[in-house]
């Protein structure tokens, strides 16, 4: 993930938590979207309440190839 987003010309942060929450995510305000990268149980979030959109790698391979 972290070529890919590099190779597209963005800056990437790697973040280690449990299940993000949109409290936690809001104190990276400086961040346009959110890869969550994990089981595939709990890959599929509703992000409506996040202030910027978490999306699974597939969707980022997506947006980020050209």
């Amino acid at each position: 993930m972290k070529e890919l987003i590099i190779g597209a010309g963005k800056k990437a942060y790697t973040l280690v938590m449990g299940r993000p929450n949109p409290a936690k995510l809001a104190n990276f305000p400086e961040c346009d979207v959110f890869i969550y990268v994990s089981c595939a149980q709990t890959a599929l979030m509703d992000s409506k309440d996040f202030l910027a959109p978490v999306i699974t790698p597939f969707e980022a391979m997506l947006a980020f190839n050209r």
